[in-house]
């Protein structure tokens, strides 16, 4: 009986030790659960007061865009209009647009604004005040930019007889017209060029028949002959007349006719002109001149050899051309005599006046310098330096470069010469500065 007994007991023991292993057990884990759920509501408490605060920023961005929006169209009207106005005037300044950039600034100042030069000084220095005294000086200084150094050069004639040039066809008048550009301000005779180029049947006829008229009889209106020039600032003393450069409006009905006299002038002035002048001709531009100086430097740099590049800039250079030796070089040139005798007629007698504070002095004559703002000028000014470069010599010069000997480089005005050492670059500068000095 006691051995029964004491097994009982020993089931009872285990039995109770199930229990609490059961019980602490039962509680270990209700901890844990307890401990993960509380990590859990406050991983949930982290994330929704982020979320609030995400939102919170979200709405502060928000209004700060439509509070600033708001603001930008309020000042759309005034303050924005304007800054957006200067950004479009400093990109058309920094891409060299200046048409756009001069129409830009017209659009937005005040039309009663009108910026003047209140003073002038004059020949001697003295600062010159009144209206009166700064339009003599501007009549003054005009007509001596454009007298002649030699007097006796001042008018020349053809003497060889003039050989028949078939009068102009109405076609050529038409394609005259529409090679004007629209957007250039007139001559003094106020006739805009969208006028001429909207003309019909019966005006173009009436065109025709006056360049007919013009061409037989050699003799151009006095009208079309005046020029009214504008003085634009280059840099330096704004009150020193000889800091501006002079810009010329002459007549678009001229140009017409100008336009027929180069279309028949351009197959002569292309057999004329050098391969070295780039200037003015179709398919060439500075570029082109660029990349031949570079690959020059390359060769002399690859070859050891020594050289110079020396750049000529002619002073006042379309202003300084003598009216009788250009005659004398279309004439040596071969161009025909009748298309002489008709720039000859055009340069002969020319007026001028500048427009200072829109006021217009005196007239003063044009004795010298091909004319300014004519589509003809650049092509008479290349065939005059072409005639320099000729009688230059220029063929003893230069650097030999893939087997051609370059002496120059040119596009109208701006020259560039080649010399292989010291010696000859001040031989070349000297003879050609000789030569230029008595014909620019």
């Amino acid at each position: 009986s006691s051995a029964g007994a004491g097994s009982g007991d020993f089931h009872v023991y285990r039995g109770v030790r199930r229990r609490e292993y059961a019980r602490q057990k039962f509680i270990s884990e209700k901890a844990e659960k307890e401990e993960l759920d509380e990590a859990y509501m406050k991983k949930l408490e982290q994330n929704k007061k982020e979320a609030e605060e995400r939102t919170a920023k979200n709405r502060a961005k928000r209004l700060k865009k439509k509070q600033k929006m708001k603001a930008k169209k309020k000042m759309k009207g005034s303050n924005g209009q304007v800054e957006k106005e200067c950004a479009q005037i400093q990109e058309f300044d920094t891409n060299n647009k200046a048409k756009q950039l001069f129409e830009k600034i017209k659009t937005i100042r005040r039309s009663d604004f009108k910026p003047r030069q209140l003073a002038i000084k004059s020949k001697d220095g003295e600062t010159l005040s009144e209206p009166q005294d700064i339009m003599e000086r501007w009549r003054e200084y005009g007509e001596e930019l454009f007298r002649p150094l030699n007097p006796s050069q001042e008018e020349s004639t053809i003497d060889e007889p003039i050989e028949g040039e078939p009068p102009p066809l109405i076609e050529e008048v038409e394609a005259a017209i529409k090679k004007l550009k629209n957007g250039k301000a007139p001559g003094l005779d106020n006739i805009p060029s969208e006028l001429l180029k909207a003309s019909g049947p019966t005006a173009i006829k009436a065109i025709h028949h006056l360049c007919c008229k013009i061409w037989n009889s050699k003799t151009w209106p006095a009208e079309w002959k005046k020029q009214e020039i504008v003085m634009l600032h280059k840099a330096g003393d704004p009150k020193d007349c000889g800091n501006y450069r002079t810009i010329a409006l002459i007549s678009h009905t001229s140009k017409i006719m100008l336009y027929i006299i180069l279309e028949r002038l351009k197959a002569k002035i292309e057999n004329e002109l050098a391969e070295e002048q780039s200037g003015f001709r179709p398919g060439r531009g500075t570029s082109d001149m660029l990349c031949s100086i570079q690959v020059m430097i390359e060769k002399v740099i690859e070859s050891h050899k020594e050289a110079y590049i020396i750049f000529i800039d002619y002073s006042k250079a379309f202003d300084s051309v003598d009216h009788s030796l250009l005659f004398k070089t279309l004439t040596m040139m071969g161009f025909p005599p009748h298309l002489i005798v008709m720039i000859q007629s055009l340069y002969t007698n020319q007026e001028a006046s500048i427009r200072w504070n829109n006021q217009l002095t005196e007239s003063f004559k044009i004795l010298k310098g091909v004319r300014q703002g004519c589509i003809l000028s650049p092509h008479l000014f290349s065939l005059y330096t072409e005639q320099i470069m000729r009688e230059t010599d220029v063929d003893q010069y230069g650097i030999e470069v893939g087997g051609r000997k370059i002496s120059n480089l040119r596009y109208a005005d701006d020259t560039a010469l080649f010399a292989k050492n010291n010696e000859e670059a001040s031989k070349f500068i000297e003879e050609l500065n000789k030569l230029a000095s008595q014909k620019v």
